[in-house]
């Protein structure tokens, strides 16, 4: 299953000339990635209550 489901994702990045909604997901993703940027760092739920 995982195999033909990632063979299925990357055939449909081309798709429209790469303006679909799997190629915009994988570009954001590695644009992210790319960025210096420090990701941010959620704090921490306060304890007890």
């Amino acid at each position: 299953m995982f195999s033909v489901g990632s063979m299925n994702f990357i055939g449909a990045l081309p798709v429209d000339g790469y303006n679909n909604v799997a190629a915009l997901l994988v570009t954001n993703i590695v644009r992210r990635f790319a960025d210096s940027t420090p990701f941010p760092v959620p704090k921490a739920p306060a304890q007890g209550g």
